[in-house]
């Protein structure tokens, strides 16, 4: 009987600490959501605040590298546009402008069906042969995490984090900050065609006044 007494004790404070770590857990998500909410909302030049939110989401999950990517249904292309890494891992953004949009198409596939595309092991889970194992496997990427940006229900990109060592198996931090980077990117849009429209003169579409005093400054 005093045996089944402590058997329960013990039960129940192992319930208590594994309800305690997983409120710390929440509570770190918590804060660093709002760090990254907070950087998108400030004063901080756009550009300057995404980057920003790369950086605290790589150290969030203590990876290499995180990253943006925009496509272009137009050209049928899908570029890097923001891009942190980690001291010594190499930039790859340069190399990642206007891929053809078949290269990303298992993405794509994955977004619309799972709503995040995640790799624990390239060598095990991916096609060697694929396009999706030579651009991961050139850039030294053996694990990652994405998941799509969104306009209108419309997959406008994607976010992800490269070889993430820690929190990989709770996405609820990328899954949240996607919200708020799609709508960084739509406000920067409409940012560049209202600086576009002070400099251009809408009915003949050539520069006006300010561009000129712009140019001559």
């Amino acid at each position: 009987m005093l045996i089944a007494y402590f058997g329960v004790l013990l039960e129940n404070a192992k319930r208590l600490k594994k309800s305690k770590l997983e409120i710390e857990e929440q509570l770190i998500i918590s804060n660093t959501l709002i760090e990254c909410i907070a950087t998108l909302s400030s004063d901080m030049q756009m550009d300057k605040s995404i980057n920003h939110v790369l950086k605290i989401t790589t150290e969030y999950f203590q990876g290499e590298r995180a990253y943006l990517f925009e496509i272009d249904y137009e050209k049928q292309t899908v570029s890097n546009t923001y891009e942190y890494a980690v001291d010594g891992v190499t930039k790859e953004i340069d190399n990642l402008q206007d891929v053809p949009i078949s290269a990303v198409t298992e993405w794509i596939k994955k977004f619309e069906e799972c709503g995040m595309f995640c790799i624990a092991d390239i060598e095990k889970e991916i096609d060697k042969n694929s396009n999706t194992y030579s651009i991961l496997k050139a850039q030294n990427i053996h694990s990652l995490i994405s998941v799509p940006l969104k306009r209108n229900n419309k997959i406008i990109g994607f976010f992800g984090v490269d070889n993430p060592e820690v929190n990989y198996d709770n996405l609820s931090l990328i899954s949240s900050s996607n919200f708020f980077l799609s709508n960084s990117l739509e406000k920067r849009e409409y940012h560049d065609v209202l600086e576009r429209l002070s400099y251009e003169d809408s009915w003949t579409e050539m520069n006006n006044r300010n561009k000129y005093e712009q140019v001559l400054e």
